[in-house]
């Protein structure tokens, strides 16, 4: 069986967790890298917005848990849990 790809595994991440769209990120911060990620969902939002984001100085995986979490906590009513996001280690 042929091993999924990046943008298979992302695909699935967004799926599990009922995303529309997810944007993945590098930002120069100083001497440092920083690892972005911005999650999309439809449906009710407390803060109106329907987008999460999140950052890591380590990893874009980190990055896009954070992101699922804020996204999980924004939902209303909180019927969503952030899914692992394994796919990503696998990916590497």
């Amino acid at each position: 069986m042929a091993q999924a790809s990046f943008e298979e595994y992302l695909d699935k991440v967004a799926a599990d967790n009922d995303l529309t769209s997810i944007a993945l990120g590098r930002m120069p911060v100083g001497d440092r890298i920083l690892r972005t990620a911005t999650v999309h969902y439809a449906g009710h939002a407390r803060d109106g917005i329907g987008c999460s984001s999140g950052s890591s100085d380590t990893s874009v995986r980190e990055a896009l848990a954070r992101a699922i979490e804020k996204a999980a906590e924004n939902r209303t009513p909180i019927a969503y849990l952030p899914c692992a996001v394994p796919a990503l280690e696998q990916a590497a």
